[in-house]
């Protein structure tokens, strides 16, 4: 007797007989590293006058003309929250604290991150070998970490705090004449911060994530 034959077309049904082929999914895999900096654009504004502690908000993964950033697919989003803000009042700034929660990709999964917020300048940053950015530690402090301070006309200045904690109540106290110690005698003109759509900035990763999409 001849013996059956069983041939597979790409719809995976056999000629001869049934048989469903079931094709491995194979996911784009995305390790992060402690101290890799994300570069991000905001999504939306974000004012010290109009937001409150707990507002969420999400900026967009900055890759430029590339289809990805260190394995994060284009139109990859950041989501995150506010932790503190306080209005300017007399001579003490406003203050913008803000945190990342998660990295949501284009096909709509996401996963949590511990992210802070970082500045991209070269002074805080650097980017490495693979085109990944990573963080300096400034003054050799391990957590820093920073926030946005009203000093200045325009919509406010990065700059350092030495705590992992929100800046409220007593931290916040202490933490001023730290802030002020950053800013140049020219700049120290109090106001609240205003950050508009399309604002750069750097999220830190604070602890590893490896993650497929």
């Amino acid at each position: 007797m001849e013996a059956e034959r069983l041939v597979t077309i790409d719809s995976g049904i056999s000629q001869d007989r049934s048989q469903i082929v079931t094709r491995p999914q194979h996911l784009r895999r995305v390790i992060l590293q402690t101290d890799e900096v994300i570069p991000i654009i905001l999504d939306d504004p974000l004012s010290t006058a109009d937001n409150r502690r707990g507002d969420r908000f999400t900026a967009t993964v900055r890759t430029g003309s590339l289809d990805n950033y260190a394995d994060i697919p284009s139109g990859t989003k950041v989501e995150g929250h506010i932790v503190a803000v306080h209005p300017r009042s007399g001579n003490h700034p406003a203050i913008l604290d803000l945190s990342f929660d998660r990295l949501r990709f284009p096909n709509g999964k996401a996963v949590k991150i511990d992210g802070s917020l970082t500045s991209l300048d070269q002074r805080y940053a650097m980017e490495n070998d693979d085109g990944v950015i990573m963080a300096r530690h400034a003054n050799g402090a391990q957590d820093q970490r920073m926030v946005y301070a009203g000093y200045g006309a325009g919509a406010g200045l990065l700059v350092g705090v030495l705590t992992n904690r929100p800046l409220e109540g007593t931290i916040l106290g202490g933490a001023l004449g730290y802030i002020l110690g950053q800013v140049q005698h020219d700049q120290r003109m109090t106001s609240n911060v205003r950050l508009e759509p399309g604002t750069e900035m750097g999220v830190r990763i604070k602890s590893d994530v490896t993650t497929g999409w």
